[in-house]
């Protein structure tokens, strides 16, 4: 005995465009990988800095220290902010001068 199977009649195809595919979750590996190429990024890699620095400009003056209570010679510093790029400093501002105490570190504008 054999069965036959009867399909129903297929409804016919509307006129609206198929639905989009689903996105899948994220790119292949090769594309990802082409994304971090220097020629995708337009070839420019930059290096920069920011942040303050302090520059010793010599001896100061003989002080008590009002924290840590000790006489001693304090060492005159130049701090200021900069940027740098690709290592050379590019923009210097926000310069102050101060003494600083040797031993507790301690500091008082000049």
């Amino acid at each position: 005995m054999s069965r036959s199977r009867r399909s129903s009649p297929s409804p016919s195809p509307s006129p609206s465009p198929s639905p989009s595919p689903i996105p899948q979750p994220g790119p292949e590996p090769a594309a990802r990988e082409r994304c971090l190429t220097p020629a995708t990024l337009g070839g420019v890699f930059f290096l920069f800095g920011y942040g303050r620095k302090q520059k010793p400009l010599g001896p100061g003056s003989t002080r008590t220290c009002p924290r840590c209570h000790n006489t001693t010679q304090w060492t005159r510093l130049r701090e200021y902010t900069q940027l740098t790029i690709f290592f050379i400093p590019v923009l210097r501002w926000g310069r102050k001068q101060f003494e600083s105490c040797g031993i507790c570190g301690a500091a008082i504008a000049v």
